[in-house]
């Protein structure tokens, strides 16, 4: 008898103790106002804006410059990442993309335009102004409580050159040229968490395990003299 409860106690154990690496969803979110055009609508000027990129948070990285990894700089893999212009629609951004938080406490959303070598362009840059940046230790995974003051989002490749040509999107193409604001905003928060497939299945075999191991306990006989 004895066995068998050490039996079911061990296989309760491992489902206790298997926490696995859970997949989470993180969202950032910046808005403002934008200057710019798209080949569907063309120019428009100070027009509200919310940038929003999605990124599950086990895709996090730290950045590297050709084999150098650069200090205090993390990315993630975007899942997704929109533009939303007010009076123009959402424009969803179709290469790759990263979310980035530099040792200077910058957050960019960048495209991802070529893999090898890898070249990047900046879509927006969150910075502060005027104080100490809530972002210079940011690991790139927790909630950011959404702040506004003395926040700026702005694009950081103004000048010509690659950096300057539209990005693609759904519909055509967006750039987006001008985007100093005074009161814009930034946020990060959690969607959601789940375990990992492999958790679900060694969750499923322990609870298999403790079925078995209690079908198995023999029935108490009574026997009379």
């Amino acid at each position: 008898m004895k066995s068998k409860f050490l039996g079911v106690f061990v296989a309760l154990a491992a489902i206790m103790c298997a926490t696995p690496a859970v997949s989470a969803t993180i969202i950032f979110r910046a808005t403002g106002t934008a200057t710019g055009f798209s080949t569907t609508a063309g120019a428009f000027s100070n027009m509200p804006f919310t940038v929003t990129a999605t990124a599950d948070t086990n895709s996090k990285r730290q950045c590297t410059q050709g084999n150098v990894l650069i200090p205090n700089c993390f990315l993630l893999i975007n899942d997704s990442l929109s533009v939303d212009v007010a009076g123009l629609g959402s424009f969803d951004i179709l290469s790759p993309s990263l979310s980035i938080r530099n040792a200077l406490g910058a957050f960019s959303f960048a495209e991802v335009y070529a893999l090898s070598p890898l070249g990047i362009r900046t879509l927006m840059a969150v910075n502060i102004s005027g104080s100490v940046s809530p972002l210079t230790n940011y690991d790139l995974i927790s909630d950011v409580p959404l702040f506004s003051t003395g926040a700026f989002v702005q694009r950081t490749d103004a000048v010509p050159g690659p950096g300057q040509l539209p990005i693609p999107v759904t519909g055509g193409a967006l750039l987006i040229t001008q985007t100093t604001i005074s009161q814009g905003s930034f946020e990060a928060f959690l969607r959601s968490s789940v375990p990992e497939p492999a958790a679900w299945a060694m969750m499923v075999a322990g609870f298999g395990f403790v079925g078995g191991a209690m079908r198995r306990r023999q029935s108490v006989r009574v026997t009379y003299a």
